[in-house]
């Protein structure tokens, strides 16, 4: 019977409210909870338990170990020596507490701290942790693949967590039909295509029996040992998004570059691009970002505006062009694992560039081509960028309108720094 790796709004919000009554009926009984809580049936469960904790070593002291999708509970109770955060839809509802039940107490269940997240914006989620991405050292992902509402954008989003030599498990249900706790039905192969687009290798996995908490649902679970073998680099990342950009390599690389360093150099702040055409310079930000920042995306999805006297004649049949389609760049960065931490903020930039909630950025990418353009964004955006934070201009070196808009801001402001030459266009300011 053919699988499918996505589910309807209409079955996401059915399988979530499932889950609340799953885990009502089970939190609201005191002997059910305490016996979940306490002893979780561990004669029936050691095979499972332990093959997920001690097959790639979970207990190696100081880990940071992420337990993506924890619930109630999770894998908390069995793991030693580790920093364990968690992560999951339903957290605060779970912490809360509801009159059928009393509140959730993580950390008397091992976990440093756990969040309200998804796997599909799991970086952000970490950034909440107060953990980067690249200090996780094993990923925990059990049941999760089944219950979310695409499994592609679910593996993209664990794929970009981790470093070179982190460890995952994923586990899922052995299903033929979906059900309404758990509608989606895996594809392992899918998944294992993914994963290793981004650098991760299938080590080795096994079939369990049905376990007791899906005795009724599942023919067996799935566990899969993931190893991430290559970091995530701009080569993996030109791949995805050349097709969907008129920047040049150079160009490309120029931001991968700066996301990099104002990384390395814990500088606060968003991502903000400036004229996204089909999301493709967008997307190269906000993926080579490992710290969950808010990536903004400013366009008028309306093709270029009409120039201005103090851009050459010949930019005058440039208007209308570069015209990009709000939903297809929506639907492109979120398969990228973006959606969860990006705002499309569509409209002119005279209009839409004063918003309350951009107060700092990190890096700030500007491809409007025109004088006005250019000069309007940095007249309401240079402030907001942190020191030592990167403005990146694409057109410096191709059209004159935008060169004059740089260089006289810079004038005006008594700047004086060398743009660093990515090639014969673009440019780099590293902000004093």
């Amino acid at each position: 019977m053919p699988r499918s790796s996505r589910v309807s709004e209409t079955q996401w919000d059915a399988a979530q409210h499932a889950e609340r009554i799953h885990w009502r009926k089970i939190l609201g009984d005191p002997a059910k909870r305490d016996r979940l809580f306490r002893t979780l049936d561990y004669e029936t469960q050691q095979p499972y338990i332990e093959r997920l904790t001690d097959w790639i070593g979970l207990y190696r002291p100081a880990g940071v170990v992420l337990d993506i999708g924890c619930g109630p509970i999770g894998l908390g109770p069995f793991m030693r020596g580790v920093k364990l955060y968690g992560m999951d839809p339903l957290a605060e509802w779970f912490a809360a507490g509801e009159p059928a039940f009393v509140g959730v107490e993580y950390a008397a269940l091992g976990y440093t701290r756990v969040v309200k997240g998804t796997a599909e914006g799991a970086a952000q989620a970490v950034a909440a942790l107060g953990v980067r991405t690249d200090q996780i050292d094993v990923i925990l992902c059990c049941n999760v693949l089944d219950h979310t509402a695409n499994v592609a954008d679910t593996v993209r989003g664990i794929a970009a967590l981790g470093h070179l030599g982190t460890e995952a498990l994923l586990a899922y249900d052995l299903r033929t039909l979906g059900t309404s706790l758990h509608p989606t039905l895996v594809d392992g192969e899918q998944v294992k295509t993914l994963m290793a687009e981004a650098g991760w290798e299938r080590i080795n996995y096994f079939t369990t029996a049905p376990v007791p908490w899906h005795v009724n649902e599942s023919a067996g679970v799935r566990i899969e040992h993931y190893r991430r073998q290559t970091d995530l680099g701009f080569g993996w990342l030109l791949k995805r998004v050349k097709d969907r950009t008129c920047l040049s390599e150079e160009r490309l690389q120029g931001l991968h570059w700066a996301v990099a360093e104002v990384n390395a150099r814990g500088l606060s702040g968003d991502l903000v691009e400036c004229g996204c055409y089909r999301g493709g310079s967008a997307a190269m930000l906000g993926m080579s970002d490992t710290r969950g920042r808010r990536l903004w995306v400013f366009d008028s999805f309306e093709g270029m505006p009409a120039p201005t006297g103090d851009d050459p004649p010949e930019a005058a049949k440039e208007a209308g062009t570069c015209r990009g389609d709000a939903g297809d760049v929506v639907a492109f960065l979120a398969a990228q694992g973006l959606r969860e931490r990006c705002a499309i903020v569509k409209g002119l930039f005279r209009d839409t560039l004063a918003q309350p909630g951009l107060r700092e950025i990190a890096v700030l990418h500007i491809d409007c081509d025109w004088y006005e353009s250019t000069k309007q964004c940095l007249d309401a955006l240079y402030d907001k960028v942190v020191s030592g934070g990167v403005i990146q201009f694409d057109d410096y070196g191709h059209w004159a309108g935008a060169r004059k808009a740089v260089d006289e801001f810079l004038a005006r402001r008594g700047i004086q720094a060398t743009l660093k030459v990515l090639d014969y266009t673009g440019r780099q300011l590293w902000k004093p």
